[in-house]
């Protein structure tokens, strides 16, 4: 018969104070590494202090380090205007979808305005995107995109930035898809105040390095951000 072991007042006192000690510990652990809530006037989830969510005091959900994610708004060929001196045409495909055709040997213009989103993180970079397609595959499209960021009572009757000469490539399947990140905006070029960004775009079929030999179909156009919060 196994007897039973016998511990002593002192025993017992320090093994309390063991088990005190280390439950302590755990919820050090856990408001460091897990969620510290109620602190400062907000709540805080994820890996603190490198990757992680924060409940601000006024509801505003806000992220940090990898807790942030890339997101893309889409304007389809439905919102894009073809308009000025040679514009592109507003047509459908094969198939009856919208697109906005670029004939070859022409320089067609179209004219979109893009909404800056509130919760975008404006310390990071975000790229002007179009969706695109040809019947020619595996070939060079030259692009232009001229763009003007603003923000309330800003004049947007100014000239904005030219990037010009964008080479990009034809899907390998004819008619197929291509997304396209055609300009970077580098972190900070956007500030908070800012609000809509206005694009002008052309394909500049006229330049020998565009190879196509034939249209370009324009299905959209995308703003690639990174969102860093959820509220204003």
């Amino acid at each position: 018969m196994k007897t039973s072991e016998v511990r002593t007042v002192p025993q017992i006192r320090r093994r309390l104070i063991s088990l005190q000690e280390q439950y302590e510990a755990s919820v050090r652990s856990l408001q460091n590494q897990i969620s510290t809530l109620g602190q400062n006037g907000w709540d805080q989830f994820g890996r603190y202090p490198t990757n992680y969510s924060e409940f601000q005091a006024d509801g505003t959900l806000q992220m940090y380090g990898t807790a942030r994610v890339a997101l893309r708004e889409w304007t389809s060929a439905n919102g894009i205007r073809a308009k000025g001196v040679s514009p592109a045409t507003e047509t459908l495909n094969g198939a009856g979808y919208s697109v906005i055709s670029f004939a070859d040997n022409k320089d067609n213009w179209v004219q979109y305005n893009l909404q800056v989103p509130p919760q975008m993180d404006r310390s990071a970079d975000s790229y002007l995107c179009i969706g695109w397609s040809s019947p020619t595959i595996s070939q060079t499209a030259i692009i232009d995109l001229h763009y003007l960021i603003s923000a309330a009572d800003d004049d947007t009757d100014q000239a904005g930035v030219a990037n010009l000469g964008n080479a990009l490539t034809s899907s390998a399947t004819a008619d197929g898809l291509v997304i396209s990140l055609v300009v970077t905006i580098a972190g900070g070029t956007i500030t908070a105040d800012d609000v809509c960004i206005h694009v002008q775009m052309m394909r500049d079929g006229n330049n020998a390095l565009d190879t196509l030999g034939d249209i370009l179909e324009l299905h959209g156009v995308a703003l690639q951000y990174t969102a860093n919060k959820l509220g204003t």
